[in-house]
């Protein structure tokens, strides 16, 4: 691996294993709860024993840092960042976000219309399209995306025009649709990759219950898998 991609998943590495010991949480009742308190006390959801896999992060993140030399350098790397990234997904992020709704179908149609991409199979890419757009009807967190996008309705002025990028992400999936063959996995890629940092983006910006460091333990952690895969 070229030196500057491993000054990359070095730097993830030390992130993620000093965000364990930042606030993750800051809500009243869960004020500057860390990644070791949660871990430690495992009192703050309500599979408790789920927490403490917590303690595999920071492990991970040594791993990550660490550079495992050897034929399997890019595997082990890659492996540890899936691993962080899926339990701070599950054990923390999920439980306190509902991604019930508008969220579940645009990730759903993101799915679908990169199984459409895959595939090669321009009615995958339709029915993924579609699945995206209608996502903008459905509850994103007690109101419908179109409910946010007007400031009358939604008291967060800062997420007003995030769920537009559904409709764009849609709009451009069914293009794909039409478009000659090398273009059109262009724009299902794109179509997904905006549906996805939508998604992404509301979540972080609406549910201010997570804390930065959470968020970018999670960053960190697919940014080395990416880096140390492609």
């Amino acid at each position: 691996m070229p030196r500057r991609r491993q000054a990359v998943v070095t730097c993830c590495g030390l992130v993620i294993v000093g965000a364990f010991f930042l606030p993750w949480l800051r809500t009243s009742g869960l004020g500057g709860c860390s990644g070791w308190t949660i871990a430690s006390d495992g009192l703050l959801f309500a599979g408790a024993g789920a927490t403490r896999a917590l303690w595999l992060v920071p492990l991970c993140g040594i791993v990550i840092a660490s550079q495992v030399l050897g034929q399997f350098s890019r595997a082990i790397p890659a492996c540890a960042g899936i691993v962080a990234a899926s339990i701070l997904a599950f054990v923390v992020v999920r439980p306190l976000v509902p991604f019930e709704g508008g969220l579940f179908v645009a990730l759903a149609g993101t799915a679908i219309v990169l199984a459409g991409d895959v595939m090669e199979w321009r009615g995958s890419r339709m029915v993924g399209a579609l699945a995206t757009g209608a996502s903008f009807l459905f509850d994103w967190f007690g109101r419908t995306g179109l409910a946010n996008t007007r400031p009358a309705r939604c008291p967060n002025i800062h997420v007003t025009m995030i769920p537009w990028g559904v409709v764009i992400a849609a709009a451009i999936a069914m293009a794909s649709v039409i478009a000659p063959h090398r273009a059109a996995r262009m724009l299902a890629r794109l179509a997904s990759a905006i549906a996805v940092l939508t998604v992404v983006a509301y979540v972080v910006v609406a549910y201010d219950l997570i804390a930065t460091a959470l968020w970018g333990s999670i960053a960190a952690s697919l940014l080395a898998v990416v880096v140390t895969l492609v």
